[in-house]
Order: C-alpha cells, then sequence, then structure tokens
C-alpha cells in the first residue's frame, strides 16, 4: 500500500487551518467576554462616584440653594477671579464630576449606551449653562466641553429613546393608580 503523501500534507494543513479558525474565534468571544466586564467595571464606578459625599453636597447643593444663589450679583462675579471657592460654588464640583464622566464617555472608556440608559446630566445642564458661558469667557471655548459633550450625547439619545429604552418584547408591569395630592 502506497502512501499518498501530497493527500495527506493537504489534509493535515486543513486540520491546522480549522484548528487555527476555531482558535481565533474562540478568543474573540473570551475579549468580548473580558470587553463586557471591563465595561461594567468602568460604568459601576462611575456610578458609585455619584455618591461620594462632596458630590452629594454638590447635587444638594444645585436643588436646594443654587437657584437663589446665582440670582445674586457678587455670587456670579466670584466666577470671574481666580481661583474660585469651591467650598461657595458647590456647582463647579458638580460641574467637574460631568466634565470627568463626558471625558470617559468621548474616549470610549464607558459605553455612551451603558452609561446614558442610567444617567441624566441634562437635567443639571440648563441651570450651569451660564455658568459655563460665564467660565468660557475667563478660560477660553473648551472650559466644560466634555460636560457640554455628554449632554449633547443624551439629547441625540433620549430623541432615539423618547419613550425610554424597555425592552421591546418585555412584558409591562401593571401599576397602581398615582398617589393623590
Amino acid at each position: 500500500m502506497s502512501v499518498n503523501w501530497e493527500a495527506l500534507s493537504t489534509v493535515a494543513s486543513f486540520g491546522a487551518d480549522v484548528l487555527i479558525l476555531a482558535t481565533a474565534v474562540a478568543a474573540i468571544i473570551q475579549l468580548r467576554h473580558l470587553r463586557s466586564a471591563n465595561d461594567l467595571q468602568g460604568l459601576l464606578k462611575v456610578l458609585e462616584m455619584a455618591y461620594e459625599p462632596a458630590i452629594q453636597e454638590a447635587f444638594d447643593f444645585l436643588t436646594h440653594e443654587f437657584p437663589d444663589k446665582i440670582q445674586d450679583a457678587a455670587f456670579r462675579r466670584e466666577l470671574l477671579v481666580h481661583p474660585i471657592d469651591s467650598h461657595v460654588h458647590k456647582e463647579l464640583v458638580a460641574m467637574e464630576y460631568y466634565e470627568r464622566l463626558g471625558s470617559y464617555v468621548k474616549n470610549h472608556l464607558i459605553p455612551e449606551d451603558l452609561y446614558l440608559d442610567c444617567s441624566s446630566p441634562a437635567l443639571y445642564w440648563k441651570s450651569l449653562a451660564p455658568v459655563v458661558a460665564t467660565l468660557r469667557i475667563k478660560n477660553g471655548p473648551a472650559a466644560y466641553e466634555n460636560f457640554e459633550y455628554i449632554v449633547a450625547r443624551e439629547l441625540e439619545w433620549d430623541a432615539k429613546h423618547p419613550n425610554g429604552n424597555y425592552p421591546k418584547h418585555t412584558r409591562r408591569l401593571p401599576l397602581p393608580p398615582p398617589i393623590s395630592g
């Protein structure tokens, strides 16, 4: 019996190619799982940052004190001095928070859809935009551009999801009547 070395070599080469392809597919699947784990870890860290005491204090300030404070001319003038006291101007802490988040999303360190599905920086943009405009007079057009970016991305995301992002094929739960006042 004569061995056909050419046929055997072809079969062995094909087997090696199949093995390489299977290894590549397994590696791609593993990389996707690793990326998902990293995305989740990044998002959890970002969401955890929102509960740091200084950030919570800044958002409380924005909600309760800032609307009155920003009406005060002296308070507004302080935005043009250097350095600005962030103990007085706690809105800057919230703005820095969103500035960091905008940078993370812009640079793909956290997935935009993942972040925007659970956060709404645009809620604060309207009240903080005059502060951004004032700081841009002093610091140039790049001041708080990442905060602006994340809000712009949110507005686009909201336009694509006008009724939220609830999965289409998942049954909605019945709700009781609304609380009356």
